[in-house]
């Protein structure tokens, strides 16, 4: 805490502190830090997150209630284009880009053909995100 306020008064122009708790986060944040982050805090949601959501290979938090997620397609997707199966309008989420072999493709195009090998990368809210798994296991 006292490495913070030293910080600025030599003139940092920007301050991130880590914690692992919120306890000292409102002093640090009065005392001269620009943020304030919790690694131990955002890893642990992260890896409960990929770890209990079937077909989830990785997730990022963007809020409490917004995310980008890796899944594979759901069998229903297969062999179809992302106009013909109208995603956001049916499932309130965003394919943003695929993945083949490790490369991040973006998803620019309606008439793009899913694929069983590849994963995508989705992009919306909780809720919605949770009913899409549910419809893919469904399935």
């Amino acid at each position: 805490m006292v490495i913070t306020t030293l910080l600025k008064d030599l003139g940092a122009k920007k301050v991130v502190t880590k914690l692992n708790q919120d306890l000292h986060a409102k002093f640090l944040i009065t005392n001269g830090a620009d943020e304030v982050i919790y690694p131990e805090r955002d890893m642990a949601r992260r890896t409960a997150m990929k770890y209990s959501t079937l077909n989830a290979f990785d997730y990022l938090e963007l809020n409490s209630n917004y995310g980008i997620f890796e899944i594979s397609p759901p069998t229903s997707w297969i062999g179809r284009t992302s106009a013909e199966i109208n995603i956001l309008k049916r499932y309130h989420v965003n394919v943003i880009a695929y993945k083949d072999e490790n490369q991040i493709n973006p998803l620019d195009r309606e008439v793009y053909t899913f694929k069983p090998e590849q994963h995508l990368i989705v992009a919306g809210d909780m809720k919605s995100f949770n009913s899409l798994i549910s419809k893919k296991l469904q399935k």
